[in-house]
This record gives C-alpha cells, structure tokens and sequence, in this order.
C-alpha cells in the first residue's frame, strides 16, 4: 500500500487537529510564473488524472484541490503578472495559503486582506550578500509576527575550513554571508512565526536527496517551525525526516506529487488514520542543545 506507518503519521497531522499538538504536517507548494501555476521547474503544473491524461491547472484549481484535502499551502511569486491570479486563489480557500516572492512591507497588508494566511519574506531581506534585519521588523511591524514567515532557502559551502549551510533565497544573486545555525534561527525566531528552508545545489536546482545534517540542524535547533524543500520523493524519505527532525520539521513538495507526474504518492501524504489516543511528542530538549553545539 501507498501509506506511511502508523508512527510517522502520529508526527504528520495537521495542525488543527484536535487530538493533539502537530509536531510534522505536509504543506504543498505552488509556483506562480506569469499568472499560471508551475512547478519549481517553472514549467506548467499539470494534474494525471485517473487514466492517465494530464490536465493543466490554475492556481484556483490547486487551491480547491487542497482544500478539499484540509491541507494549507504556500505560493511563491516568481515574476510580475501574478498578484491578481494568486488573490483569486486566496478568496477561494482563504486564511489558509501563505505566499512570498518579493512582496513590500506596504504591498504586505493588501494580500492579508485578499485572504493570505502569511507572507514570506526571502530575498527582500538581504542586499549585497548581507541580512536587513530591519527589513523583517519592518514587515512584522505592519502584520505582525504571527503573519510572517522568513524564507531561509540554502546552499552547503566550504568557507574557513568548514562545510556549512548559508541562506541563499535569491538565485540571481551570491550566496549570503548569513549562516543557517542555531544563532541564525533564533534571531529569525523573534520576528516571525515560521522559517521555509529550500535546499539548494551549487548549481541552483532543488537537492534530489535529503542532507541529514540539515535536518538535524533545523530538527534541533529553530525554536518555531521550520518547512523544508527539496529531497522529499518517497515514502522512505519522509520516515527519514522525521526520524532525524525529530518530528519538528515539515515538508513541501510541489511536481514531486505523483498526481503532478513525480513519485511521492499524494494519498499517502494527505491520509489521516485512525486515533488511537497516543498523542505525538517532540522531547528534544536536551539532545537538541548537544547537537548545536557540535555543528
């Protein structure tokens, strides 16, 4: 069968979910390019259907389709020409898509309105390799912390004699001089309400495999929840993640879903199984502080 043990599942309920406190939860993605809905590739997202044809979608489409499966999502804006495409979306399943590509703090409240759940803040928080932090308290300012998220996407590299992971949102530009540690993620802690890390290879494409030490990283140390990209195709790579983050971290994936031509089996991804009355626990307290102080 398509479907995850019992015991990942536990981690994986939505956040909503009365039975508990959701420590994992699957948010699909969507790209927007032009008005249309693509995929990371930036090529059109199209849905398999049951015999096997495909059908191209818009982001309303993928909206309803999320909604029918109580899940919350994310957009992401790659150019101009989509804002009103992405409004279309929110007032269809509203409070319940967050969204980011390049969006002003006094564009920020216009999308909240139109029914965003929050907006994510990415390359607009760095200028010339280095952070603006100001930039962030000045988005939180405007919305508030509980509406921001900060797009913290990155790429390993080998500086002073160590292989780290560094944020880099923007793949026209260089690399950013701010590292993904502990440090890092608690600073980013006091602003938002939620961290989007997309793993990246040199060459910009989307990593195929999961980084364990990443993982653990973002597992261990981000006091706020954290979602991660990339390396997400199967079954086995979502028990892998939440055994190495310990069951705080989340994943997105977009064109990996099989109903979008890839390999991670949407019906597993989206199915709830019954409660049994155990309800999931992170304990990672005092393991989490070692493995910071390690990396």
């Amino acid at each position: 069968r398509n479907a995850f043990p019992h015991g990942v599942w536990r981690a994986l309920r939505s956040t909503d979910d009365s039975r508990g406190p959701a420590l994992m939860d699957f948010v699909p993605s969507l790209y927007l390019l032009r008005g249309e809905a693509v995929g990371s590739s930036r090529n059109p997202l199209q849905l398999v259907k049951d015999d096997g044809a495909k059908e191209k979608v818009s982001a309303v489409d993928v909206a309803k389709l999320w909604q029918r499966h109580n899940l919350r999502g994310v957009f992401m804006i790659l150019g101009p020409g989509c804002k009103e495409a992405a409004f279309e979306a929110f007032r269809s399943y509203p409070g319940c898509i967050s969204v980011g590509g390049k969006i002003s703090s006094a564009d920020a409240k216009s999308y909240i309105e139109a029914g965003a759940a929050r907006i994510i803040i990415g390359s607009e928080l760095f200028e010339d390799g280095e952070i603006r932090i100001e930039r962030l308290i000045g988005l939180e300012k405007v919305i508030g912390k509980d509406k921001v998220a900060v797009d913290l996407s990155c790429v390993r590299q080998f500086r002073e004699g160590r292989s780290r992971f560094y944020s880099w949102p923007d793949k026209k530009s260089r690399v950013s001089d701010f590292e993904i540690d502990e440090s890092g993620l608690k600073l980013m802690a006091h602003y938002c309400s939620g961290i989007l890390v997309r793993h990246y290879n040199p060459d910009g494409s989307l990593q195929k495999k999961i980084d364990t030490e990443l993982v653990v990283l973002l597992g261990c140390c981000s006091p706020i929840p954290v979602l991660l990209g990339g390396g997400i195709h199967s079954s086995s790579a979502v028990e892998l993640l939440v055994e190495l983050g310990m069951g705080a971290v989340s994943f997105t994936a977009c064109e990996e879903l099989d109903i979008f031509g890839g390999t991670l089996p949407f019906a597993s991804v989206t199915a709830r199984p019954a409660h049994n009355g155990e309800i999931a626990s992170c304990n990672k307290t005092s393991t989490c502080s070692l493995h910071c102080r390690m990396m």
